[in-house]
């Protein structure tokens, strides 16, 4: 199995959230990050685990 990795920016994109959000859950160890030379790539197994434990919007009827 070859194993995929995302840039911050498209992270950022698919996620649609900013560059210093991602750094905070990459210093709080929510997403898992490897250096490539000087260039930081989020793991996409990494990023779908992330996604999957997000908490929908509590439902707000009124």
């Amino acid at each position: 199995m070859r194993r995929r990795f995302l840039t911050i920016r498209q992270f950022a994109e698919q996620y649609q959230v900013s560059r210093s959000t991602i750094y905070r859950l990459l210093a709080a160890g929510k997403v898992i990050s490897v250096k490539i030379g000087r260039s930081v790539r989020i793991t996409e197994d990494s990023a779908v685990a992330w996604e999957r434990g997000l908490q929908p919007p509590a439902n707000d009827n009124g």
